[in-house]
């Protein structure tokens, strides 16, 4: 979310000088088209539609627009005339003014902004450096051919990873014994190490050399995977730009939660008019062949700011209900799904033919102290049918009643002014607004709903992460403890402490998240204290896979110095059903 607050003088003045410039009899746009009929500024997953011939007319300025009716539908709200699907061509293009950049924001103290957030401009805080990976090697490692099967993955993954030309290996193999009654929050001592006994050394530049020891069975009771089930009762909106979207990490973690589940994503690219028909058209592609239902819509407004479009995407929501459609998800473009189960578990708790507005606050107490008790956008806020109808039927008069220019204090505004409802908090769902080091947050135990920030604030690879969900259910970030000194979170780590665990109280989150303090007590705290680096090695998750026999396979890694002559080490598990 971002803490822009810029007087409304200021934001008034700058939009009067510039509607002088535009035409002053401009044509009357049309309005967006009825539920279920689709529109010429959206794209369906296989269906391209055409652009006008002509140019299209210039947006008209918002001082000549009529004033919003309270009592319309969304239907009735007015979009600019020139929301065809695909840009003009180049000289038509060059002709249409540019829609006013929106104004530069201020950031308070106590809430770091993030470009993901879609709320406002202020630009992200330095994000933790993504894991450099060139280990010594000018080149990375090609894979290499005929290793032991054992090895396959490893051997592949290792030349994407860049890993040492050798390194320590190890392996364990998994035997999940399947349960109904699991205790999450119970760490189960197992007896035997991780990191110990049947280590070798692979050549990574001819691993066929490679003579394996034998894989050592453990067993671990974990919950059940989750039923096969389809969520056609929920439709998910986004607004964001096209290279965000376009990017493969995007498409990818979209894919993990969303794909053949019948689900529905309108993504609002905030770009369009400035993007290609083929530019469309190959995102729209994209998007269809990973199985995901998803419509690339245009601005209501080409003139609305990113924060605007994060809460008007619901009229283009509320034209693609179903009569099954139950729950809108207004989320950023980084909110991630393990798994959309234990959301629809949790929504299902509540009426959706009554008004429900239900999220999460910022675990830093500050920016819920500047920015008012909300759904912040990471976790996403979610509104129940009934109350979805309310907002979309005021979409355009919420934008002018809006207290503030961030995307979820309209959605938040647009609620309390237009209905009864009030927050109803859900556990479990993260905004995650943890600065630097996020290892405490995911070593704690934690059954998250969603994690956000994790190619901005940090770097991580969530669809791979929470493999282990779609091999046994509740069973990501599961903790257990191995011998006397190490700790399994599962798909982020294996931490060995020197010391020992007889010391370490596992209830608390360790402090490892840069901008922590008293203001984070209400909600994660209390804290144990940061251990030194020397006391504790950790063997981060960077990989996974499941194979066509239903194995899961993950590397966790820890880098050695190369200046100082260490090898790279890896523990992979194998679990099998």
């Amino acid at each position: 979310m971002f803490p822009s607050k810029v007087p409304r003088v200021v934001i008034l003045t700058g939009l009067v000088l510039l509607l002088q410039q535009q035409p002053s009899s401009p044509k009357e746009p049309p309005p967006v088209a009825p539920p279920g009929a689709g529109s010429k500024n959206e794209v369906s997953v296989g269906k391209i539609e055409q652009p006008p011939a002509a140019p299209p007319a210039a947006p008209a300025a918002h001082d000549d627009s009529p004033a919003p009716n309270a009592d319309s539908k969304p239907h009735d709200i007015p979009q600019s005339a020139d929301a065809g699907l695909e840009p003009p061509a180049a000289s038509e293009h060059e002709a249409l003014p540019p829609p006013p950049p929106p104004p530069a924001a201020a950031q308070p103290s106590g809430h770091p902004g993030a470009a993901d957030d879609h709320l406002g401009t202020t630009p992200p805080p330095p994000p933790a450096e993504p894991p450099k990976f060139e280990h010594g090697d000018e080149h990375p490692i090609p894979p290499p051919n005929n290793c032991p099967t054992e090895l396959n993955f490893l051997a592949k993954t290792g030349a994407e990873l860049h890993l040492s030309s050798h390194v320590k290996y190890n392996r364990r193999c998994i035997q999940p014994i399947f349960s109904s009654e699991v205790d999450r929050n119970e760490v189960v001592n197992i007896s035997t190490p991780l990191t110990g006994e049947g280590k070798t050394t692979v050549d990574m530049k001819n691993c066929a050399a490679n003579k394996l020891p034998k894989c050592i069975p453990i067993k671990l009771t974990v919950p059940k995977p989750y039923p096969e089930e389809k969520f056609n009762n929920m439709i998910f909106g986004i607004s964001t730009g096209y290279d965000r979207l376009n990017d493969a990490s995007s498409v990818a973690t979209f894919a993990h939660w969303m794909a053949g589940t019948d689900a529905q994503l309108i993504a609002l690219v905030t770009d369009m008019p400035e993007r290609s028909a083929a530019e469309i058209r190959a995102l729209n592609k994209r998007f269809g062949d990973a199985n995901i239902k998803a419509t690339l819509v245009r601005a209501l407004d080409d003139s609305f700011t990113t924060s605007q479009s994060h809460f008007t995407v619901l009229v283009h929501m509320l034209n693609h209900t179903k009569p099954e459609t139950q729950w809108y998800g207004l989320l950023d473009d980084d909110t991630f799904f393990p798994n959309l189960k234990p959301l629809a578990d949790a929504l299902a708790k509540f009426d959706h033919n009554k008004d429900y507005y239900i999220g999460t606050l910022s675990e830093d107490f500050a920016a819920v102290r500047n920015f008012g008790y909300m759904a912040f956008g990471g976790a996403g806020a979610y509104l129940s049918a009934a109350l979805a109808q309310k907002l979309g039927d005021n979409a355009l008069k919420c934008i002018e009643e809006a207290t503030a220019p961030e995307g979820d204090i309209i959605i938040r505004d647009c609620v309390y002014r237009h209905s009864k409802a009030k927050l109803t908090i859900l556990d479990e769902l993260w905004q995650q607004d943890l600065m630097g080091d996020p290892s405490g947050f995911f070593e704690s135990g934690v059954r998250p709903i969603n994690l956000h920030h994790w190619k901005s604030w940090f770097h991580l690879r969530p669809e791979r992460m929470s493999l282990a969900s779609d091999f046994c259910g509740d069973c990501f970030l599961q903790r257990w403890r191995f011998g006397t000194d190490e700790v399994l979170s599962n798909g982020y780590s294996i931490a060995k402490y020197s010391d020992g665990l007889e010391e370490l109280d596992l209830n608390f989150m360790e402090k490892t998240a840069s901008n922590l303090n008293d203001g984070f007590d209400f909600s994660i705290g209390p804290f144990r204290p940061l251990i030194n680096p020397d006391k504790k090695k950790s063997f981060l998750f960077e990989d996974a896979n499941i194979d066509d026999k239903g194995v899961l396979r993950q590397l966790y890694v820890w880098r050695g110095n190369a200046e100082a002559g260490e090898m790279d080490e890896v523990i992979e598990l194998v679990w099998k059903k």
